[in-house]
C-alpha cells in the first residue's frame, strides 16, 4: 500500500524533541504516575502492589472492564461492548478505514484536519472528496457544499471536532445538520474527538455517538487526559456492522492493548473529572479581546535569547489564514519565522 508522507508528523519527529520551548504541543501537559496519583488520590503503593503481581498476559482481549466503564462514562448511553481499545487515536483511525472502507467508496473529509482522515482512504482506493474549512465561515463546514459533495452516494464523512488545528467547534446544531445529510444517503460519519472536553464551555459537550445511529467516534488518553505515554484509544459506535468488522480486523493487526496500560488508564478515567477539571483555563485567550496580543507577546518574549527555537506548527505554515482567524495580526517585530 503506498501511502502520502504524513508531513506534519514527520516535521514533529524531527524538531519537538530539541525544543526548548514547544508551543505544538498536541497534548494537554503529561503528567507523571507520582503526579497522577497526587490528582486523583488513589493508595499508590497499593495500586503498584496489585499491578506488579498480575502475570504479563494479553489480559482481557476485548479491553479491561473497569477501562472500558470509564470510556462509556464520557458518553450518553454507551456500553462497553460498543467500544473497541486501540493503539491510540491515532490506531483507531487507520483501523477504522482499513475495516469500512473499500476501492471505489466516496470519502468525504473536512480540510484542515489531520492529515489521516484523507490520506489513510486515500491509499485504500477511495475516492476522496475534501471539504474546505475557510476563516469566513468561522472554519466550520459549509453543509451546502457538503450536501453537494454528498450526491451520488457516500460511504463515509470525517470530521473533526473540536478541530485540529484551527479549534473551531461544531454546535450540537450543526452535528445534527451534519447527521441528517448523512443519514439521508446512508453514510456513516467518523468524528475524530480528541479534543472534546477542551473546549473551555460548561456542560456536557455532545459526541457524534450521542447523535446518530451510524456515528463513530475516536479519541484517546493523549490529549486531554495528558496520559499519551501509554498510546491507548479507542473507537466507539452503536452501530453492530462497524462493531463486527473492526473486531475482525483486531484479531489480525492487534488482539489486544496493553494490560498495564489499560489499568493506568481506568484509574484515570474512573476520576476523569478530576484530570478534566485541570485543563480548563481559567483565563481562555481564545475568547478575550487581549489575548491575541498577549500571545505574540509570550512568543516575542521567548525569542528574545538569541539561537532560541520555537516550533510552529506546520499547519500555520500550510494554512495562513489561521492566523487572521486569532482576529490580528502579530505586532512589528513579532512575524512568525
Amino acid at each position: 500500500m503506498e501511502i502520502k508522507p504524513f508531513l506534519v508528523e514527520e516535521w514533529m519527529n524531527q524538531y519537538e524533541v530539541g525544543a526548548r520551548y514547544n508551543i505544538a504541543e498536541t497534548c494537554v501537559d503529561s503528567v507523571s504516575l507520582d503526579e497522577l496519583f497526587q490528582l486523583t488520590g488513589e493508595d499508590k503503593e497499593a495500586f503498584l502492589s496489585s499491578l506488579c503481581a498480575r502475570r504479563l498476559t494479553y489480559g482481557d482481549i476485548f479491553g479491561q472492564p473497569a477501562f472500558l466503564e470509564g470510556i462509556c462514562q464520557l458518553y450518553r448511553d454507551l456500553r462497553p461492548e460498543q467500544v473497541i481499545p486501540t493503539h491510540g487515536a491515532a490506531g483507531a483511525n487507520h483501523h477504522l478505514f482499513c475495516s469500512l472502507v473499500e476501492p471505489g467508496d466516496k470519502v468525504i473529509s473536512v480540510l484542515p484536519t489531520y492529515q489521516q482522515l484523507y490520506s489513510i482512504p486515500d491509499s485504500l482506493g477511495a475516492q476522496v472528496e475534501l471539504l474546505p474549512l475557510s476563516p469566513d465561515n468561522g472554519f466550520l463546514p459549509d453543509l451546502a457544499r457538503l450536501e453537494e459533495l454528498a450526491r451520488g452516494g457516500v460511504k463515509l464523512i470525517c470530521l473533526n471536532n473540536p478541530n485540529n488545528p484551527t479549534g473551531a467547534l461544531m454546535s450540537q446544531e450543526m452535528l445534527e445538520e451534519i447527521v441528517a445529510i448523512a443519514r439521508r444517503h446512508g453514510a456513516y460519519i467518523l468524528c475524530d474527538e480528541v479534543y472534546r472536553h477542551l473546549t473551555q464551555e460548561e456542560g456536557y459537550c455532545p459526541s457524534i455517538v450521542d447523535l446518530y445511529e451510524k456515528g463513530i467516534s475516536v479519541s484517546s488518553m493523549s490529549k486531554v487526559f495528558s496520559l499519551a505515554g501509554i498510546r491507548l484509544g479507542w473507537i466507539a459506535s452503536r452501530d453492530p456492522q462497524v462493531l463486527e468488522r473492526c473486531l475482525i480486523h483486531r484479531d489480525y493487526d492487534l488482539i489486544s492493548c496493553g494490560m498495564l496500560d489499560e489499568t493506568v488508564a481506568a484509574l484515570a478515567l474512573k476520576h476523569g473529572d478530576k484530570l478534566l477539571a485541570q485543563v480548563r483555563w481559567p483565563h481562555p485567550v481564545s475568547r478575550s479581546p487581549g489575548g491575541t496580543p498577549a500571545i505574540w507577546a509570550f512568543c516575542c518574549r521567548m525569542v528574545e535569547p538569541p539561537g532560541l527555537q520555537i516550533l510552529l506548527d506546520r499547519h500555520l505554515e500550510e494554512h495562513p489564514p489561521a492566523l487572521g482567524h486569532l482576529g490580528q495580526a502579530p505586532p512589528p517585530g513579532c512575524q512568525p519565522a
